[in-house]
């Protein structure tokens, strides 16, 4: 059982067959929202979230050490800004647009949140069940 983002991220980028996702945890919550968004407005919320999730990725590799671009930390919030934004509005608000970062930075990019999106999903109780096609 999935109980929040990062948890979720890591069975997407595993490849998982199933996954069940605690339904009243932000993670089961980000997947109702994300599952439902259309096509067209997926497009348009994967490329804001693309650099959300990049950025977060790049400043997560960089941090401490002598890699970091001066100057990381303002593209970092312009980025994030961005991206969450767009995300915000496609996605009905910020916790679940924040959620979907998680799940992307956790599932090693915008190919895990795609990737949810493929999943067949089915509701029993209080839980989701998630099935790879």
């Amino acid at each position: 059982m999935v109980y929040n983002e990062k948890e979720l991220g890591q069975a997407l980028k595993q490849n998982e067959l199933e996954i069940t996702v605690d339904m009243d945890s932000k993670a089961g919550k980000a997947v109702v929202k994300i599952k439902a968004t259309g096509a067209v407005a997926w497009g348009v919320c994967a490329v804001a979230l693309t650099t959300a999730i990049g950025i977060a990725i790049a400043n997560i590799t960089t941090a401490g050490t002598t890699n970091a671009i001066p100057g990381a930390s303002v593209v970092y919030l312009t980025g994030e800004i961005f991206g969450i934004g767009a995300a915000t509005t496609i996605l009905g608000g910020f916790p679940v647009a924040l959620s979907a970062v998680i799940i992307g930075v956790a599932g090693g990019g915008i190919g895990a949140l795609n990737k949810l999106r493929k999943y067949k999903m089915q509701k029993s109780g209080n839980k989701i069940i998630l099935t790879r096609k």
